[in-house]
Formats: structure tokens, sequence, C-alpha cells
């Protein structure tokens, strides 16, 4: 067989496909030969025929695999990045796997609408694209309910989900495909509790010894633990002494036995080890066991290695069974996460495992308490992704422990997620304006402290219960007035002696146009292809880049790149672009100026997105893709020189806005001068016959596309189609950006 394989890899005719390499690591050990082995692989069946999949955590970095596989498989290789799927493929894919549950066409719109409801809150959005969560999310979906608000809660009811069978349930007239080995009697309702308080027994178990699988034996022995029995057959007495020795430093001690009444539901519905197993595994998937069947007299199920279907099961579970134990063993639940967390985070970064199974079920058990405050001093130790969730899943926190979170970290995006979400952890809106105006303190840049104290604020408007973030929100940005609203309403364009005074706004009239570039421009990068025409509404968006003297309006502090001794002629010191703002801080001065400029009655104001900037940028609507140019002046180099600033003519500096040529659009500098930040992150572009209608691209992540190209680049980054893009705390000397509204602001 491995023969026929490598001849059909070679010829084409097969791709061997080698998924979770960053699960693959037992104990340490594998993780070494790895590199070694995946190279044999690729040279064997040829490096076209083999895709390996993983998450990043483990394979990039300084420490990860990647850097050795280029050693052991030098050229071998390239390396992609799969981007999470879109809403619209979101929903498709939800709304099938749906389909597939109930036997008829769901409700689209309904689904939509009930992603948009889950993780409403802003946090955890990584997950969104994530297959597992789409699957819980089907199996969950009901439209006469509420979805889950957390990744804790979407577990915690998934679990429940499948401990009643809700997956095994056929629509009404099918029949059944699986196999009569697998029909197990179920307990009744009222037993699966206690079967769910024996697998967070277990999982607690599991992980205090740090394993996410059990052989057949171990999981008689626990179930026995748990029971309070004595266990049946020397392999499960030999697994008890040694659950025993390993336990016997471990804070919490010894498995912690079921109550009376659990311990008697279970014996009565599932009243032997084989039994209870049976049921979990045939009849829920919470576990799984290799092999499709489950005799009592196969060898195998006394050896063969078990596990959670998920290891976010096991960690959920664990979390469940601390819950537990919290009201009167607190302290060493305690010791417990810290000396595993500790312990953990080291041993499973160090084998590129990614986060330890410990720094989850602390998540998890955040979500389980009445306040976190306990945990919150742990919570200092998890990775940025996983702070947000904590935070997320926590019910409340105290001002002080918010604090003293945002002071012990070290930059700002970390200190903003603290911050964002304290309003609802606090729930009081005195003691979350007292933490607000502490914090700024805490934040290098200012606008990023506005963004993050107003965006958790805007998460919670309109929901029941928070009936004073609108007025909250209102009053935030009225306390910051700008000192001269004339610098926001005008703004001078035009060369020496055509200087004139024009409004800050143009309104970008609706239309077509071919977003990227054509397969022939041999000046174009893969990702501006393929060209597919697009359809935009009308907009309004700033005329010339945001200038120094704008800014300063919002933060009179502000110093950049060219306010530090740069040599600058005197009349455009103050009316060249601003830099060094983050995107965190673009997006606050974009909500502050439409706040400003509509009266302080609205709070529209954002950046462009991609389509909209490049729509905006080449300057007019066109119906055929062959009337477009590189440039909004024309194709050639000469051309650019006629409209932006880049490496030819700039002399290495930025210039004062509105001294080059306008494009059809009246809008200033689009080309070069400075790189101007968008709204949402890169999305693939796919052929289309038809135009696209204002298309957005992903906006959560930590990337965010940026356009038009800088005085510190050649001509062909400056091209209308060029994409690039930042992370959303980059702040440098090449970096500004221009606002956007909606076409029906009033902006006075």
């Amino acid at each position: 067989m491995a023969a026929i394989l490598r001849r059909n890899a070679l010829r084409n005719r097969l791709v061997l496909l080698l998924d979770g390499l960053d699960e693959a690591t037992v104990e340490g050990t594998a993780v070494k030969k790895l590199p070694k082995v995946l190279a044999d692989i690729i040279q064997d069946f040829g490096a076209g025929a083999v895709v390996i999949t993983t998450r990043p955590a483990g394979f990039v970095g300084d420490a990860g695999l990647r850097k050795e596989l280029e050693v052991a498989a030098p050229g071998s290789f390239d390396v992609t990045t799969l981007e999470p799927l879109g809403d619209v493929e979101q929903v498709a894919l939800v709304g099938k796997l749906v389909e597939a549950k109930c036997n008829s066409a769901p409700d689209l719109e309904r689904i939509r609408l009930w992603l948009e409801e889950a993780f409403s809150d802003g946090q955890a959005q990584e997950l969104r694209g994530n297959p597992l969560w789409l699957t819980l999310q089907a199996l969950l979906f009901d439209p006469e309910k509420q979805a889950p608000g957390t990744l804790g809660e979407l577990v915690e009811r998934a679990i429940e989900a499948l401990l009643r069978g809700e997956h095994n349930e056929q629509p009404e007239g099918q029949k059944t495909d699986r196999p009569p080995e697998h029909d197990v009697k179920r307990p009744p309702d009222a037993a699966l509790p206690a079967v769910r308080a024996l697998l967070a027994g277990v999982a607690e178990r599991l992980t205090a010894l740090g394993r996410e699988s059990a052989s057949f034996h171990e999981l008689r022995a626990l179930w026995s633990v748990l029971m309070d029995r004595e266990p049946d057959g020397d392999e499960e007495k030999r697994a008890v002494r040694l659950f025993s020795q390993r336990l016997a430093r471990h804070p919490l001690g010894k498995a912690r036995p079921l109550t009376a009444g659990q311990s008697q539901m279970i014996a009565t519905h599932l009243p032997d080890p084989f039994e209870f197993w049976r049921f979990v595994r045939l009849q829920t998937g919470v576990v799984v066991q290799p092999g499709a069947g489950f005799e009592r007299s196969t060898e195998q199920n006394g050896t063969e290695e078990w596990r959670f279907w998920h290891r976010l099961f096991q960690e959920a579970l664990a979390a469940e069974s601390l819950a537990a134990r919290w009201t009167t063993q607190k302290q060493e639940v305690l010791k417990t996460l810290e000396q595993a967390l500790e312990k953990g985070t080291r041993r499973d970064r160090a084998e590129r495992q990614g986060p330890s199974a410990w720094e989850e079920t602390l998540v998890f058990l955040a979500g389980r308490l009445e306040h976190a405050d306990d945990l919150a001093p742990l919570a200092k130790t998890l990775e940025d992704g996983q702070l947000s969730r904590f935070l997320a899943h926590a019910r409340r926190l105290s001002r002080g422990r918010l604090l003293d979170l945002m002071k012990s970290a070290k930059e700002d995006e970390r200190r903003g997620i603290v911050l964002e979400a304290s309003p609802r952890l606090l729930k009081d809106r005195a003691e979350y304006e007292t933490l607000r105006d502490r914090a700024q303190k805490a934040f290098e840049e200012f606008g990023a402290w506005c963004w993050f104290a107003d965006e958790g604020l805007r998460r919670l408007e309109g929901r029941e219960g928070w009936e004073w973030v609108k007025e909250a929100r209102r009053e935030w940005w009225r306390a910051r007035a700008p000192e001269n609203i004339e610098d926001l309403l005008t703004v001078q364009v035009g060369a020496n002696r055509r200087r004139k005074t024009v409004t800050t706004w143009v309104d970008v009239p609706e239309g077509t146009f071919w977003m990227g570039s054509p397969e022939d421009d041999k000046g174009a990068v893969a990702s501006e292809k393929p060209q597919h025409p697009v359809k935009m509404s009308t907009f309004r968006l700033w005329r010339t880049p945001v200038t120094l003297r704008q800014y300063r309006q919002f933060d009179p502090e502000h110093q950049d790149h060219w306010s530090k001794g740069a040599r600058l002629p005197a009349d455009e010191r103050e009316d060249r672009p601003i830099t060094d703002v983050s995107w965190w801080a673009a997006m606050a001065f974009s909500r502050w100026l439409g706040f400003w400029l509509s009266k302080c009655t609205s709070l529209e104001g954002t950046l462009p997105t991609e389509a909209q900037w490049e729509y905006a940028c080449r300057g007019k609507s066109v119906g055929r893709a062959e009337e477009q140019t590189r440039f909004a002046t024309g194709n050639d180099d000469s051309h650019l020189d006629e409209c932006g600033w880049f490496t030819k003519n700039s002399d290495d500096r930025v210039h004062a806005v509105g001294r080059k040529r306008e494009n059809g659009f009246d809008l200033f500098d689009t080309h070069g001068n400075v790189w101007e930040w968008c709204r949402d992150s890169w999305r693939t572009y796919v052929s289309s016959d038809e135009p696209i209608a204002d298309p957005v691209g992903p906006t959560t992540g930590a990337g965010r596309a940026v356009r038009g190209g800088c005085c510190w680049v050649v001509a062909r980054g400056c091209r209308s189609a060029y994409r690039n893009g930042f992370h959303v705390w980059d702040r440098d000397g090449d970096q500004g950006f221009r606002p956007v509204l909606p076409a029906a602001a009033d902006c006075r």
C-alpha cells in the first residue's frame, strides 16, 4: 500500500495531508524527531504532494518548528496562512450543518443573527471562523433560544446537548445509520448531572497529571475512585496506586468523590465502569476511543488511549470540578493553579504545544465564580488572547484588580484588553469612569486609551440593563471639545499662489470600479488578483490625510517622527500629515471627529474600508477594467509625479497636504506621502461576473490594511491597487489616515 501511495504521489495523483502538527508531541519526546521525520516524508513523496497543517503556536518564532524544518528540508516547502471563513461563508457552513441535522432548509438570516449574537461582547472574536466553533454553533442552533455568549457557555451547552443525545436525534421520517452495536440504553435525564460530575472529576485528574488521554484500565480506575469503590482487577488496582502516588504531593490531594446522591444515581443506571464508558463513548461522543466497536472482551479496550473529543471539553469539565471544590478548598485550588500554570506554561511553550491546559481551565473557572478577584493575579501569566477570554468569562472584577492588570501590562494592546472589558465587569458607571480616568496614565498613546475606553461602552450600548451607556459615551466625547472647530472644517490646498481654502469633506459618489490589478500587470503582486468589479455606495471622505494641526485638536501633546528634530519648511510643519498613530488612535480620532462635526449627534466616524479607499484613490467610476490606470493620473511614473510624493521626488520626507494635483473626486495625496489606515484587513479577492456591493474585509485580529504608499517607497508601492498591512499597534513616521462618514452625515 505504501508503494502504491508513493507512486501516485510522485505522479501528482495524490496529496498526503498531515493534520495537527501542533498536537504531534508525546511528553516532549516526539517533537525532537519531527523535523527529520517530516523531511524524510517530503523527500519520499515529493514536496508538492505533502500538505502539513498546524496552528501558529509552536511553529513560528525563534523556537518554532519552522526553523528546524527549514534546516532539515531546505528549500522544499512553502508556508501559507489559511484565512478564517468570512461572515457569509460562516453562515453558509452552519446552514448546511443545520440542514443535515434537521433535514430541512434553515433560515439563513436567523443563523446570521445567531452568529452575530454569539460572542457579541467582542471577546474571543478570533474563534469565530474556527471549524469547531461553527460545528458547535450548528449543534446548538435553535431559533427560539439565545446564542451562547462566551466560549465557556458554548462548550458547556455543547456538552449538555451531547449528553442528552441531541446530536443523535433523527429527523422525522429519516432512518438512523448508526450500527446496531451503538444502540446503548440511555440513562434518564435525571442521571445526566451525575454523569457530568464524574466526567468533570476525570478531566480534573487528567489535567492535574498533565495528561490528555488515558487507557481504559485507567478510566475504570478513576471511575472506582470517584464512585468511592474498590477497583476490580489487577490492572485497575495498579492504576489506582499509580494515580495515588503521582497525586500525593498535589495541593488538591486525591480525587474528590461524587456525592452519595450522584454515586447512587450512576450505580442505579450505569452500574459498572464498562457500561458507563460504553454509554459515554457510543451515545454522547464527549469521550472518544480509537476503533468503531466497543466489546467487553476486546483486549484493546484496556490499553488503547481514550481522550475527550476536544481538549476544550477536558478544560471546561476540569474547571467545573474545581468550581465544585471552591467553597471548601479555595486555597488548595489557587495553589494548584499557581503551580500548574508556572510549570505547565514553561513546559508547554518549550515543547511548542502552545498554551497550557491549565490556562484555559483558569479561563473557564472565571466564568463559574460569582467574583473572579482571587483569580486575577494568576491571569497576569496569560497571553493576550487568553486574557481576553478570561475577562469575557469573568462575571465581576473589582476596580483595584482591573487597575493592577493594566499596570502590569507592558503594551497598550494588553492594557486595552482590560479597559475594554471593564464596564461590563464593574457594572457601575461611577466605578467605571473612575477606573477609566486613572487608567490614562498607564497608556503610552492617548488615542489608544480613548479608543478602548469608548469601545468597551459601545459594545454594551443598546443592551438591556445598560441604558446609561449611551449618554455616558456622549458625555465622554463632549468633554473633549476641539479648541478651534474651524481647523476641522476647512483645509488649504494648491501650490504657491494657487493656494485656496476648501472644505475638509468630499462626497464620493456611488459608482463601479475594478478592484485589484489585471493578470497582465507585471508590476502587480498576487494579493491584488484576480481583478473584479465592485459597486460602491456614496460616502463622505476627508479630502486630505489628517494634518498635525487637525490632530492636535484631539491630542495636543502628540509627538511624532517629524516633530522630533526633522527638518521641514516652516510653512509645512503644521499642515503635513500626522504620523506615528496606531490604528486604535486613528479610529478614535475618526469617531471623535464625526461626533463634533455632526453637532454632537453621531458617533459613526470611522476609517474607510479597503474597497472605499481604492475607489476613492482611483478618482472615477468606470464600466470596463481597461478604462482604469495604475495611478489616478495615468500609468507611468511621470504621472505619479503629478499627484504624489514618493522616493523620486519627496527628498525622503513628508510634505504639506494638498500640494500635488487632486484626482477626479477632488481628493489629494491618495498616492504617496503617508500610508493610510483602513478599517478592515485583507480579504481574499475572488473572480466575479457581477459587481460585489460594498465589500468589507475581516475586522478582527491584529492586522489591518494600509494603502497608498508613502514618501519612502518606490512608484510600484504607490499604485491604486497596491496592498500593504500593519499591526493595529504599529506607529511609524510613514503612517497616517483619513476618516470617513456615512453620506447622510450632517457635517455642520
